[in-house]
């Protein structure tokens, strides 16, 4: 992963030359210059270590995806399988409303069959007390 000094836009050369300028040996300066250079590009990732890295990891993810396709595919089954089951919970929900309005209907009217039982009942003792005397 090291990267020249040109890369960075680091000259060693231009580097060394002025240490020169200022004093310092040739020999201090170009291992200065050196030193320096190691120490900037130590680490430093270049383009193609970047897109080695992305590659990489490209290579990682496709067997991932091809795992989780079938899982994708199984999920839009479960989810049109959901929407159709909400719609059968709501038929169901208004059919169950409806039957609860029939049961409501059929229990008023088997009140009134047996209170007009009823009273036929009372009705039929009245007519056989008064033609037939007690009963």
């Amino acid at each position: 992963m090291a990267m020249t000094a040109s890369v960075l836009g680091f000259d060693t050369l231009a580097y060394a030359r002025r240490l020169k300028e200022a004093g310092v040996d040739e020999v201090q300066a170009e291992a200065h210059a050196e030193a320096v250079r190691d120490a900037v590009t130590e680490g430093v990732a270049t383009k193609a270590d970047l897109n080695s890295a992305v590659a990489d990891l490209k290579a990682e993810i496709a067997p991932l995806k091809a795992e989780f396709a079938p899982l994708k595919a199984e999920f839009a089954s479960l989810k049109t399988e959901f929407a159709s089951l909400k719609t059968e919970f709501a038929s169901l929900k208004t059919e169950f409303a409806s039957l609860k309005t029939e049961l409501r209907a059929v229990r008023w009217m088997l009140g009134l069959v047996l209170s007009t039982l009823g009273i036929v009942t009372a009705f039929v003792i009245a007519i056989g007390v008064h033609v037939f005397g007690a009963v």
